[in-house]
């Protein structure tokens, strides 16, 4: 790469991903993820950017190192910024060992490894990819990472792979797609995390979902923990609707305790 387009990079004046080392190798346009990700045979990252959630927007004021592993390696924050997101794998050997999905105003720093950029992918074919890779996944870190990354698209599309995960005959899948869906907002979405409540077959995931209940705006969320406190059948579960309830400190919670409280003399 030219000293010239580094620097374009650099100061954000493209819609090409900004990185600071290591080297950037374009794929020809409409290349299938799964192909690239094949070719890369020792290690490197895959990447594309693509459309982001309206739920919230990424906004960096740093370096994002991505072959620092940590919490201190990403200087990313929620806020005013592009709702686009890049979408990037760490391939070894041919297998997708991570995945990370970053506002498009990151900086990138992979240490020198090797960077394949895809442009012109679809969110359908994203989704799908991820979708795949959620299905054969075992590790708890990759599959948390993955799920993230779908809950990053925007449009009905990731909605409905998130509805869908959260009723994966895998307890781990469940749990984190339960909490993706409570940061989207919606009918859908809250019909699904009641639904879990209700209806799965292992009590801390319906836990797990009383607390995307309460993660849900409290319009939304607190009538449903109303609910679960009264009536669900599980004491575990209803302890847990009453815990969310007192944080959420909504009227309609003070309410329901008054009632309890009272109810008990």
């Amino acid at each position: 790469m030219s000293a010239t387009a580094l620097l374009l990079l650099l100061l954000g004046q493209t819609g090409e991903p900004r990185l600071v080392d290591g080297e950037l190798h374009y794929q020809p346009r409409g290349t299938e993820i799964e192909r690239v990700i094949s070719s890369v045979t020792e290690t490197g990252w895959v990447g594309y950017e693509t459309e982001g959630a309206t739920h919230s927007s990424s906004s960096c004021d740093g370096v994002v190192a991505l072959e620092r592993r940590g919490a201190s390696e990403q200087r990313q924050h929620r806020g005013a910024g592009s709702t686009s997101r890049f979408i990037l794998y760490r391939i070894h050997q041919g297998q997708v060992d991570t995945v990370r999905a970053l506002g498009t105003g990151c900086a990138l720093s992979t240490s020198g490894v090797p960077v394949f950029w895809l442009e012109g992918i679809e969110p359908e074919a994203s989704l799908s990819f991820l979708t795949g890779l959620i299905q054969t996944a075992e590790e708890r870190k990759l599959l948390g990472r993955a799920l993230h990354a779908v809950a990053e698209h925007g449009g009905p599309d990731a909605l409905r792979q998130l509805i869908a995960l959260a009723k994966d005959h895998r307890a781990k899948v469940r749990g984190e797609a339960l909490f993706w869906l409570a940061q989207r907002a919606g009918r859908e979405a809250a019909g699904a995390i009641a639904h879990a409540v209700t209806h799965d077959p292992e009590v801390d995931i319906k836990k797990r979902a009383v607390f995307a209940l309460a993660q849900l705006p409290p319009e939304e969320g607190v009538p449903l923990l109303i609910d679960v406190a009264e009536t669900h059948p599980s004491l575990e579960v209803r302890e847990r609707a009453f815990f969310w309830l007192g944080q959420s400190g909504r009227p309609e919670a003070l309410e329901l305790f008054e009632k309890v409280l009272l109810g008990a003399r």
